[in-house]
């Protein structure tokens, strides 16, 4: 989980530096063709950070077991890969992903999303919803300082 994270945080990260590159431009052309990837790796993002909390909500009901030793049967390590996923600390990684978040969020969208409507969706959907059930999550809070400047 912690590469296939990195690997999508990674992705809107760099799409979203090209964008600000490409309206930093002068001649600022094909910025449509920032939507569709935008919309993309935003709802992959999204479905990342709600497979962290839940497995987060697992791991506080689960308990801590012993670690095997010697050869282990297929069942036996697919067990244990699974307690690997459990175990998953996944807070570091969220703020990586709230500052990408954030860097969307200071771009100038209007010029991407020409209607408000379509600006709005796109960013109540893909930014605000996976931050503010974070919000609610008191341990998180500090990572989002940035979504409570933008208010």
């Amino acid at each position: 989980m912690t590469k296939l994270m990195d690997v999508i945080v990674s992705g809107l990260s760099n799409q979203a530096d090209a964008l600000a590159s490409e309206l930093d431009s002068p001649e600022a052309e094909g910025l449509d063709s920032f939507r569709k990837p935008l919309e993309m790796y935003s709802f992959l993002l999204f479905w990342i950070i709600s497979s962290a909390e839940m497995i987060g909500s697992q791991k506080s009901t689960t308990t801590a077991k012993e670690p095997a030793r010697g050869r282990q049967s297929k069942a036996k390590q697919a067990a244990a890969a699974k307690d690997q996923v459990i175990n998953w600390d996944h807070v570091p990684q969220l703020q990586t992903a709230f500052d990408v978040m954030c860097k969307i969020l200071k771009l100038k969208l209007v010029k991407i999303w020409t209607l408000t409507s379509e600006k709005d969706t796109f960013v109540r959907l893909f930014i605000l919803d996976p931050s503010s059930s974070l919000i609610k999550q008191s341990l998180h809070s500090p990572c989002i300082s940035c979504l409570r400047e933008r208010g």
